[in-house]
């Protein structure tokens, strides 16, 4: 089973059971028999002091007996009768036996009947003949320890391990031993271990109880948070967390209330501005449409007021063959008058509706400008809006900035408490999965947003364009116009000398000339006419495709628009 599927609570009360079983083990295993070996090391310790106890007072009366105060025997004797009744340890049951180095028993103040026999031939319960080993010990070393088999005290059914300890006294070939059972040492063990058990079992109760208590204390608020992180996941910002302790729990609550709050403004705040943003894309192809409308009407005055200008042309050639010919005759100059005057007058009328016609180009093309002026105004408030919106953008991705260091801080905070921190790192990993979708989702709006201020910027320069070439038609036209009331005055002028031509027949040639350079120009003057209103035409179509490029790009506005507010529609406020 995989660790990361365990609760905290399972974690925190399996590590507690774990340490109170490294505990025993480590009791049981290492500090019990330590214990015990050390016990039995002051048992050896007892055995060896009574054993140099035993011998200094042998030593005495051996010194009393070089002294030449007592004799061999009697020193002997009063050893033995001394050791006889030598008795230690709390039950008074210990004693000290003494034999030979051939393994003849002196002394056994248990079993009398045993002494003038030889002792190496007794056997413990397991068949060692541990009273020969003793001797072999003492003859080889001087003195040593022996572990043997042997009845409990007077229980002859009761046997036990038993530490025997001898030593050799030289002077008189005596072997002085003693031993000690090891049983009480067993004993005392074994009630370590008993109470030992039972500390353990109710210190195991008391921990894993306050383990538990601990345990949900910590569990509990970050059940709550999780909760809270799933609701917001899944978009509803309604849900606050609401956590009574006064640790990290708490302040990890109010942090995560905080940032709830702070996506809940800054979300109403991009819906609100991509309301606003779809209302003004709108409200900017309904102008483009009717600005394209206006331009496609100016372009059909240009188309009519180019054919004007052809008829005109036309007219002007003719006025020139008429010139040329008064030139060569001036009685056909006569003849013709008429003709001339009447065609003049008809250029007038021709003249006239020229005017009349530049004066609707005039008026239409002044109506295009201010309409671009009031498209470009909006377009700007639209750029304005799209600005405010990457600046809270910005906010929100410095948010889900801070978001991803407060789910690093918590999970490095998690890494450093260990197991117990489990809780801490599964929530620090729920807000950073948080914080990424929230990061992606920004990011995605951003794109939109650059994108949106690009094409915006491209539709203000295309207007910047489109007003300046409105405003070059209307200069043009408005040379034209001029140019029209020279030519009208000049007609005018024309059609007084023609009612005074009978009278100045005698300067005609002269009149006929100035005529026929008045006509050359005029008809250069109508030639620039054509020209200015075929380039009005081209800056006109112009107008109408920059029209219906900014038409799509507020369309494209208008679906990126609608594209944020599903983004924002996602999240429950």
């Amino acid at each position: 089973m995989k660790t990361k599927h365990i609760s905290i609570r399972t974690r925190i009360i399996a590590i507690n059971t774990f340490l109170i079983a490294v505990f025993c083990i480590f009791v049981f295993a290492y500090l019990l028999p330590k214990i015990e070996d050390t016990l039995i090391e002051k048992k050896k310790e007892t055995l060896v002091e009574v054993i140099r106890v035993s011998l200094s007072f042998i030593d005495t009366l051996e010194q009393e007996h070089l002294a030449g105060h007592i004799s061999l025997e009697e020193a002997q004797s009063r050893a033995i009768a001394r050791l006889r009744g030598l008795r230690y340890e709390a039950d008074h049951q210990n004693y000290v036996f003494i034999s030979d180095l051939n393994g003849k028993l002196i002394l056994h103040p248990y079993s009398p009947k045993l002494e003038g026999t030889d002792a190496t031939v007794l056997t413990d319960p397991t068949g060692r003949h541990f009273l020969k080993d003793m001797v072999t010990i003492a003859k080889e070393q001087g003195s040593g320890f022996v572990t043997y088999q042997w009845q409990y005290y007077g229980d002859k059914n009761h046997i036990v391990p038993k530490i025997g300890y001898v030593e050799t006294f030289k002077p008189w070939g005596w072997v002085i031993g003693s031993g000690l059972h090891i049983e009480e040492i067993r004993n005392e063990i074994r009630r370590l271990e008993t109470t030992i058990t039972i500390t353990a079992l109710i210190f195991f109760v008391i921990t894993t109880l306050l383990i538990v208590y601990v345990a949900n204390h910590i569990v509990k608020p970050i059940q709550k948070l999780r909760a809270a992180s799933r609701l917001v996941a899944e978009g509803d910002l309604r849900s606050t967390v609401q956590i009574t302790s006064t640790d990290e729990t708490q302040d990890l609550a109010v942090d995560f209330n905080g940032l709830i709050q702070a996506l809940r403004k800054i979300l109403g705040s991009i819906s609100e501005y991509s309301t606003n943003l779809a209302s003004s894309t709108e409200q900017m192809a309904s102008s483009l449409n009717l600005f394209t409308t206006q331009a496609q009407h100016q372009s059909a005055s240009t188309e009519e007021i180019a054919a004007t200008t052809e008829q005109l042309s036309a007219g002007m050639d003719t006025i020139q063959r008429g010139t040329d010919e008064q030139t060569s005759s001036v009685q056909s100059l006569i003849t013709t008058m008429n003709g001339l005057s009447s065609s003049i007058t008809q250029m007038g009328q021709q003249v006239n509706e020229t005017q009349n016609e530049t004066s609707q180009i005039t008026d239409l093309a002044k109506e295009g400008e201010q309409s671009l002026g009031q498209l470009n105004d909006s377009m700007h408030l639209v750029l304005e809006s799209s600005n405010s919106v990457s600046n809270i953008v910005q906010i929100i991705s410095e948010i889900s900035d801070r978001i991803n260091l407060l789910s690093l801080n918590a999970a490095i905070e998690a890494a450093r408490a260990g197991d117990a921190g489990r809780g801490f790192a599964v929530v620090a990993e729920e807000v950073g999965k948080l914080a990424d979708r929230t990061g992606s989702s920004i990011r995605d709006i951003s794109q939109l947003v650059t994108t949106n201020d690009q094409q915006i910027k491209g539709g203000i320069q295309q207007l910047e364009s489109t007003t300046r070439f409105i405003q070059d038609i209307l200069e043009r036209v408005s040379r034209m116009n001029s140019r029209m009331n020279t030519l009208k005055s000049s007609m005018t002028n024309q059609i007084q000398d023609n009612g005074n031509v009978r009278e100045q027949l005698q300067t005609v040639d002269n009149r006929s000339t100035e005529i026929r350079d008045a006509i050359t120009e005029h008809k250069r003057a109508v030639a620039e006419i054509a020209t200015t209103v075929s380039s009005i035409n081209d800056a006109i179509q112009s107008v109408v495709a920059a029209a219906e490029e900014m038409n799509t790009t507020s369309d494209q506005i208008a679906l990126m628009a609608g594209e944020m507010q599903k983004q924002t529609t996602i999240f429950k406020l």
